[in-house]
């Protein structure tokens, strides 16, 4: 149990200095956020966000948030979970790029698992007035969600 504990605090030390890091990187720019989907590799949802950012002819920073997909298409269970696991480091990430005042507006694009990621995200965050003034878009793209469970958190 110590030992997981230990590792528990250093793997949110580690991701809440990644945070930082980009958010200082990211300094005086508006930021487009892509979360990535079910079934989609590190290298894909890199390729993804390079494509969109493109696609628009954004002007800030393109970021991707990762989370660890299993990248098969038999993996739904898997990705499930690990989206959710990986909704502290969501939250310290937009807590980084709002604590920063230098940073413009943060879009966020949300594909397929990645809206159910960033849903979970953004309620955990509901109270953060600070938060949702920074938020430029928020686009879900495929929502891989309920729409019974995506009213009700919208609703809150």
């Amino acid at each position: 149990m110590p030992l997981r504990s230990a590792r528990n605090r250093h793997d949110r030390r580690t991701s809440s200095d990644a945070a930082r890091a980009f958010a200082a990187a990211a300094t005086g720019r508006d930021v487009l956020l892509y979360v990535h989907g079910y079934n989609e590799t590190f290298e894909s949802a890199v390729r993804s966000a390079a494509q969109l950012s493109h696609s628009l002819e954004f002007q800030g920073r393109t970021a991707v948030f990762t989370w660890p997909s299993g990248g098969k298409l038999f993996d739904y269970a898997y990705d499930r979970e690990s989206a959710l696991w990986s909704r502290d480091g969501f939250v310290q990430m937009l807590s980084a790029l709002v604590g920063n005042p230098t940073v413009g507006r943060i879009h966020i694009v949300a594909h397929s698992m990645g809206t159910f990621l960033t849903l979970e995200g953004l309620r955990e965050l509901r109270d953060s007035a600070e938060v949702y003034s920074r938020i430029g878009a928020i686009v879900f793209a495929s929502p891989d969600i309920d729409i019974d469970a995506f009213e009700q958190t919208v609703s809150r």
